[in-house]
């Protein structure tokens, strides 16, 4: 039997018995985890008898490793002795050791932040011994990489441009090829004068398909475009508090007059939810790669009043769309490779 596990809202797998139980000896799953048989069904590591409750028989077959220690927490003084520097002030305190270990905990202050007592040199905390172990990393077991699912690092960030650049190019023929056929229905009479029957057939077979049937064809090719441009995306968001499922996302816009609600889900609370997930999972690339929550409300208000307008904003907005996805498909990966390195 395979198993799937569920990570940081993604599902990766299939892994064997044998490689489940590794993953729970080296820490990597705990009884807390989410491990399924279908990806339907998910259930705490710690409900499987064969990985937490197992017979000895059933786990002698996997190496014993030691996990890594994990050292006692300090005990921190209470006297009020330290100064603390951030946000460019100096002069905070006196604290206790405890109140500042507090502060690290709650997230106020950090590894950079200034520390020092009376008639000291200020130093970050990672630097001073009484601070330094509240930054300390246990060491890691792993001595190889698991090789990643490739059903789960399949390259969405060439998708996304794939099915944006298919967008594009299908609303470009959607302008170009009736112009072509205008054209051509005005120049023929006088290129082919003589030739009543090659203007017939001209007509007929040339001009016709271009001024009506290509636009239709056109405009059903970009919609599919865009319905597959968008499964892509949510594909690349953490499903974990996602508004919705790419599913839904893409099929839910082609209902008549819901779509227009749709549209904020998918683009505009999407692109919210992009940017929290992007500036959480890599924010030096956040830092440089966002997708503005302005174009997607005006996109989708637009869809609404006035679609030829809608049309122009939905390159741009769909180009931001393809930088953050790709962002975020890359930064997945690479955390799941991390996540499952076992030895």
């Amino acid at each position: 039997m395979n198993y799937y596990l569920q990570l940081r809202g993604r599902a990766y797998g299939p892994f064997t018995a044998d490689k489940v139980r590794v993953m729970c000896q080296n820490g990597s799953v705990n009884a807390e985890s989410l491990i399924s048989t279908d990806k339907r069904n998910w259930r705490e590591a710690g409900s499987f008898p064969e990985f937490f409750d197992a017979p000895q028989s059933a786990v002698n077959t996997v190496p014993q490793q030691t996990p890594p220690a994990v050292p006692p927490a300090p005990a921190f003084s209470s006297k009020p002795c330290w100064f603390v520097s951030y946000d460019g002030k100096e002069g905070f305190g006196p604290y206790s050791a405890q109140a500042i270990s507090d502060a690290v905990a709650s997230g106020n202050v950090n590894a950079e932040t200034l520390v020092w007592r009376q008639g000291e040199t200020a130093r970050p905390m990672s630097d001073e011994p009484e601070f330094s172990s509240l930054f300390a990393k246990p060491a890691s077991t792993s001595t190889n990489n698991a090789a990643s699912n490739p059903n789960l690092t399949s390259n969405l960030a060439e998708q996304l441009h794939r099915r944006y650049l298919g967008y594009w190019i299908s609303w470009a023929l959607f302008f170009i090829v009736p112009t072509f056929g205008w054209a051509l229905a005005e120049l023929t009479p006088a290129l082919f004068e003589e030739s009543l029957s090659v203007q017939n057939f001209l007509m007929k077979y040339v001009v016709t398909p271009c001024r009506y049937g290509a636009p239709l064809v056109c405009y059903v090719v970009q919609k599919i475009f865009l319905l597959m441009f968008v499964y892509s995306f949510w594909r690349s968001l953490p499903a974990a508090n996602a508004p919705t499922t790419p599913g839904p996302a893409c099929g839910l816009l082609l209902v008549p007059f819901f779509y227009w609600y749709w549209n904020f889900v998918v683009f505009y609370q999407g692109t919210i939810y992009a940017n929290a997930s992007l500036k959480k999972l890599a924010p030096e690339v956040a830092s440089r790669t966002q997708v503005s929550e302005t174009l997607a409300l005006l996109y989708a208000i637009l869809e609404l009043i006035c679609m030829p307008i809608s049309l122009c904003l939905s390159f741009p907005l769909l180009a931001q769309m393809r930088n953050v996805g790709a962002a975020l498909a890359k930064a997945e990966a690479q955390d799941s490779d991390d996540a499952f390195n076992v030895a």
